[in-house]
């Protein structure tokens, strides 16, 4: 899992880094059971709502 592609994006969309859309193209690849799909999309849609753009500054 360390080095895992698919892991590193499922927590790209767990800290609100992307699209509904997004995730919904490339969903088949995450190698997720259903409930953890619709878990995600779930998550994607309600929580990081209000994260829509936006973005933490890097420190200077």
């Amino acid at each position: 899992m360390v080095a895992s592609t698919a892991a590193a994006r499922i927590n790209g969309y767990l800290g609100c880094n992307g699209s509904v859309e997004q995730l919904q193209a490339e969903m088949g690849a995450l190698g997720l059971s259903w409930p953890s799909q619709q878990q995600l999309a779930d998550h994607l849609s309600s929580s990081c709502s209000q994260f829509r753009g936006f973005t933490c500054p890097a420190p200077k």
